[in-house]
């Protein structure tokens, strides 16, 4: 029913979830889904910059309760969320904090929130 409302009101729903795993800086796994996480772009895990990012991502999320706003979906058609846990902007957090840089998919909407 909620994707149902969701279709007919033309507009994102909101989800909340649990994450079930970090895949990477900016990828995790929310109630067995890939998201991506809008706006920006770690390193490739292996890098030490990446590893970084992981260990800073899986330390805020893995196992956590998250509000996910969607945000479309990227190139390679996972979805796109700016991802919330509790008050804080993971995403922003993760970008102010040095472990990612911003990145756009074509289309993708700019700002972080």
């Amino acid at each position: 029913m909620k994707y149902i409302i969701c279709l007919i009101l033309l507009a994102g729903c909101n989800d909340v979830c649990i994450v079930n795993r970090v895949i990477d800086g900016d990828t995790i796994v929310c109630d067995h889904e890939v998201v991506r996480l809008a706006g920006i772009n770690a390193e490739e895990f292996g890098t030490f910059k990446g590893e970084r990012a992981t260990k800073k991502l899986k330390q805020l999320v893995e196992g956590k309760e998250v509000l996910i706003k969607p945000r479309g979906t990227c190139y390679y058609g996972r979805r796109l969320g700016v991802v919330f846990l509790d008050d804080l902007n993971v995403n922003k957090e993760m970008y102010q904090l040095g472990y990612v840089d911003r990145y756009y998919y074509k289309g993708e909407a700019k700002p972080l929130d």
